[in-house]
């Protein structure tokens, strides 16, 4: 494998994203985004969940976590990438691993599904895993047959919605990771009156956090007040 061309864009990653951070739901799933097991991971593969499933947050803690190692690793956000018309994957194929976001963005264009079809030729002759994701399902992907087909033949894993018992289990880990002392009943209280999807959440804890910090005061569910009322 070539070592891969320098290949920056101004995407924003979640740089407090870590592996450490997520809560996966099955062990099958931890197992194969554990970096130790890198050798084990399949050159291809699809992760399907809905938005707000967590798609791009694991992601993104994939990222930092295995570029903070030293591995060569690209990340393309395909929303993003689309906004600022960048429409060509030309050079990632040297990277060990490319991380592509969203490839929903890409039904109903056939140029760019052929970009997105080419290169994943070219990256499995360059030994280049690749990870991808989608937030539709793959029969109502707008695709051209021999993409859709390609997709089909794919390792394929769902990302499901945290709800109720298992999003508040998510929340008390999470907190836990990143140190953010909260208790199951202040938790609790968020999620009646907060939206009740990961990302929401996750941003609301760290906004508790930096309000904590800054007002010198526990989380409690008076200060939960006062941030629901901000």
């Amino acid at each position: 494998m070539k070592k891969p061309k320098q290949l920056i864009f101004d995407f924003q990653i979640n740089r407090k994203a870590g592996l450490r951070h997520f809560y996966f739901q099955s062990e099958e799933l931890k197992s194969l985004f554990n970096l130790q097991n890198f050798s084990q991971l399949p050159q291809e593969l699809l992760i399907l969940g809905a938005t707000g499933a967590g798609k791009s947050y694991l992601l993104q803690a994939y990222f930092n976590d295995a570029t903070s190692i030293g591995m060569n690793i690209g990340y393309l956000p395909l929303k993003a990438l689309l906004s600022a018309n960048i429409s060509s994957f030309e050079g990632y194929e040297d990277f060990e691993l490319v991380l592509i976001d969203g490839i929903e963005m890409l039904s109903g264009s056939k140029e760019l599904q052929t970009v997105l079809f080419n290169f994943l030729n070219n990256a499995f002759s360059s030994d280049c895993h690749v990870i991808l994701t989608s937030s539709t399902t793959l029969p109502k992907l707008n695709f051209f047959a021999d993409l859709y087909s390609r997709l089909t033949r794919m390792e394929t894993h769902n990302l499901e919605l945290l709800l109720n018992d298992n999003l508040a289990r998510a929340l008390i880990f999470i907190s836990e990771s990143y140190e953010i002392s909260i208790s199951e009943k202040e938790v609790d209280f968020l999620l009646k009156r907060y939206k009740r999807d990961l990302k929401s959440m996750m941003a609301a804890l760290h906004s508790l956090d930096d309000l904590s910090a800054s007002q010198k005061r526990k989380i409690t569910v008076p200060l939960i007040k006062e941030f629901l009322d901000s």
